[in-house]
């Protein structure tokens, strides 16, 4: 459920007497609901009173469109309240240019992500070749799921097959394109180059059809079952279905293509011609009943004949972020040795359960595991668990004896894992009725996606204090 967090708490110097290792298990639950794709003003979808389009209308009420979540460059600059927004800009083989994201060998969409193979092709016919993909996704009021998609087509009246799959999993190339010689397993791992990542429960799948002069013929909405892809459900027109979970439109006239660039076969554009884009929407937790995935990984693929009978031919790549963990740890204060010492752990989280955005985590175990160094003796007091309330904070109090030497000695200079040297004051005796104490502070956080758990570490400061 949680995706790969590298949050970062940067603390002052500190010269240390102890560390503590906390460990923190999440444990989070979702929630559901149930409303429509078109008629919720969550995305400006289908044509509205004039053409399905790409730029938005300028009115709030009917939700943004394409143009108003990317600009220029493809970036997402605005989520309207949404969980995730992706643009796929697949290089082209137009002219002297060269497409360097094409599948190889026979990859089809039955097999695992991790045996296909992708290589450089510079003769890839406008047929198949992949423009311009994006993906938005958001929460309507019942919490449920919904992505929009759009697609621009090159050669409208050439390419008849274009399909989009989003994994909960990251689906990634083992190298960055160009694939050249490869060698990422070594020098005898030659070209092509390879996937990785495999699929999951709910993963999604969305084939896109069309007929002659690229008009709309269907849309049809697959999930992986854990072994193949399970038929869910289809359009044969334009439009939506009877209950408004699968939605699909053409631009019937020719449209501005947004900020960014256009293409047709012959090279860049300004305005797509008629059925050169297509978008579409679908409920996805209406689909899955009641699922609220956390999709990490977008792919827009085109091939030659129906997708899941034939090969894949050209492909494009992009990943979103829609759900999350975060932790953070309070600063315990300057305690004496001996004196209790309390951390307060807040813990925070987005996902289908928060409607995708940061809500405070509650009932959340927490577990702490203490590591004592430098001839500390540390331990937690009142167990070493707590549990999130509403807020998402829970308190973990720890102590540690007095070392059994007077003298202090601190440690030597080192660096940290944020790359801050921790300074050591000069060596010396406390002097009569003074007495040694210690603050902690934030260090580092570090997430185990495989486990679900959260490893923070802070870093305890050794001062000397005269009496009060």
């Amino acid at each position: 459920m949680w995706h790969k967090m590298n949050h970062s708490l940067f603390p002052v110097k500190y010269k240390f007497l102890m560390k503590l290792a906390l460990v923190f298990a999440l444990v989070f639950l979702p929630l559901y609901g149930a409303l429509a794709v078109d008629d919720d003003n969550l995305f400006e979808l289908g044509p509205g009173s004039g053409v399905t389009d790409i730029v938005g209308n300028g009115n709030p009420a009917d939700g943004p469109d394409w143009a108003d979540i990317f600009d220029a460059n493809g970036n997402a600059v605005n989520l309207y309240g949404g969980a995730a927004a992706v643009f796929l800009k697949d290089d082209l083989a137009i002219g002297t240019q060269e497409d360097r994201t094409i599948f190889v060998n026979d990859a089809n969409l039955h097999a695992s992500p991790s045996t296909w193979q992708w290589n450089t092709n510079p003769d890839l016919l406008p047929q198949v070749d992949l423009s311009n993909t994006y993906l938005y996704a958001k929460p309507n009021e019942a919490g449920e799921l919904v992505l929009f998609g759009g697609v621009e087509r090159l050669y409208p009246a050439g390419m008849k097959y274009v399909h989009i799959e989003v994994n909960q999993q990251v689906i990634a190339l083992d190298k960055t394109p160009a694939c050249g010689t490869d060698q990422t397993g070594g020098t005898s791992d030659l070209p092509p180059c390879e996937f990785t990542g495999e699929r999951t429960e709910n993963d999604l799948l969305f084939l896109v059809d069309y007929g002659r002069r690229g008009v709309f013929a269907s849309l049809e909405a697959y999930r992986w079952n854990g072994s193949d892809w399970e038929f869910l459900g289809h359009l044969t027109a334009q439009g939506c279905d009877t209950n408004d979970v699968l939605c699909a439109f053409n631009n019937a006239s020719s449209i501005n293509g947004g900020p960014w660039p256009n293409y047709s076969r012959f090279g860049e554009i300004q305005t797509l011609p008629a059925n050169g884009f297509t978008e579409f929407g679908v409920n996805v937790s209406q689909l899955l009943k009641g699922a609220t995935p956390c999709y990490s990984t977008v792919r827009a693929g085109s091939s030659f004949q129906k997708p899941l009978v034939s090969k894949m031919i050209d492909f494009a790549l992009g990943h979103i972020s829609m759900c999350d963990a975060g932790i953070t740890i309070s600063d315990g204060g300057v305690n004496e040795v001996a004196d209790a010492h309390e951390f307060t752990v807040t813990v925070t989280k987005k996902d289908g359960s928060t409607g995708y955005t940061w809500q405070p985590a509650s009932n959340v175990l927490v577990t702490g595991t203490a590591v004592a160094q430098n001839g500390a003796l540390a331990f937690f007091e009142n167990g070493q668990t707590c549990t999130t309330g509403v807020d998402g904070t829970c308190v973990l109090t720890v102590n540690s004896p007095p070392p059994g030497r007077r003298s202090f000695r601190p440690a030597r200079t080192s660096p940290s894992p944020a790359g801050e040297p921790f300074l050591s004051p000069p060596n010396r005796r406390p002097k009569p009725g003074w007495t040694r104490r210690f603050r902690s502070a934030p260090g580092w956080t570090r997430m185990n996606t495989t486990t679900n758990q959260i490893t923070l570490r802070p870093f305890p400061q050794g001062r000397i204090f005269p009496p009060t």
